[in-house]
């Protein structure tokens, strides 16, 4: 089966986005976990856990989607309240960067460090 290519000027689904954010985690040794809470909405599709004990919570969206209004609020308690590291992410590119600022302890919200960006 030939693997599907992508452009860099098309919107990629928010699914097979998921799916190669999972490939990433996996690959660096971490577990993605889908996160489904039917009585409260609103929070990040995924958790990822890294063997280092690294939690980063992650809203999957489709290139130029913004969060609603619920799920920025759930994403600000998280960062703020919580102190919890959480990213949106739209594209590859993202995905690529999540994981490597992971892999980076230096940059912000690397291994072991909180806070997360958009």
């Amino acid at each position: 089966m030939a693997q599907r290519k992508y452009s860099k000027n098309a919107a990629e689904s928010e699914k097979s986005l998921e799916r190669y954010l999972c490939e990433l985690t996996k690959a660096a040794g971490g577990l993605p976990l889908k996160y489904y809470n039917p009585n409260a909405t609103g929070y990040p599709d995924r958790i990822l856990l890294f063997p280092d004990g690294a939690v980063i919570w992650v809203e999957m969206k489709t290139a130029g989607q913004l969060p609603t209004s619920l799920q920025a609020e759930r994403i600000r308690r998280l960062r703020e309240d919580m102190g919890q590291t959480v990213y949106i992410c739209d594209s590859r590119r993202k995905a690529e960067q999540i994981i490597d600022r992971w892999k980076n302890p230096r940059h912000p919200g690397g291994r072991g460090k909180k806070g997360g960006e958009s």
